[in-house]
């Protein structure tokens, strides 16, 4: 017999944080890329639930725009947390490239509350950004963590903020 989903217990509170940024999500199945018409057609995440589910975070869109042109207004930029390695509620961060701006920034699309009290933030591959950051967070911490250190990414920010430099090595032709 099946059970109902685990709800996270403060999944009213960590909606409203993420659309007080102008942002939402919606429940996508999880390795699966968002289609926009069946986006268009759903409505928002009102809980966040332990599955084999993602949550896509979107901009909310003005009157007489779509999904789509609102996210792609944001240059595909967007949610992300600076995340102090050392802070408690963080289990795993993986700083990929190209970063946005600051060493502890982590940019993501997606979000997915796993069994065992761990959320994973993180951005599918795709070719423009074939690696990109990831972290795993303490669930019962989540809460907090956006509370302190979610915000969006914007092409001002990262004009703004001191440049990080990205060294290529081409380690082709190493001799052995």
């Amino acid at each position: 017999m099946f059970g109902l989903p685990k709800v996270f217990p403060q999944s009213k509170e960590l909606k409203q944080i993420i659309e007080s940024h102008g942002w939402t999500t919606y429940r996508i199945p999880h390795g699966e890329r968002p289609i926009w018409y069946q986006i268009e057609r759903e409505n928002p995440a009102e809980t966040f639930e332990v599955g084999d589910h993602s949550y896509f975070f979107v901009p909310i869109p003005n009157q007489r725009q779509t999904w789509r042109d609102a996210y792609g207004i944001t240059k595909s930029l967007g949610p992300s947390l600076e995340v102090d390695p050392t802070y408690e509620g963080l289990l795993a961060v993986y700083h990929g490239s190209p970063k946005a701006g600051r060493a502890n920034e982590v940019l993501f699309t997606r979000m997915i509350l796993h069994e065992g009290n761990q959320t994973a933030l993180f951005s599918p591959k795709i070719p423009q950004y074939p690696d990109p950051s990831k972290a795993l967070l303490r669930t019962d911490l989540l809460l907090p963590i956006f509370e302190d250190h979610f915000r969006i990414i914007t092409m001002e920010d990262l004009k703004r903020e001191p440049k990080i430099a990205v060294v290529i090595v081409d380690d082709r032709h190493e001799t052995n």
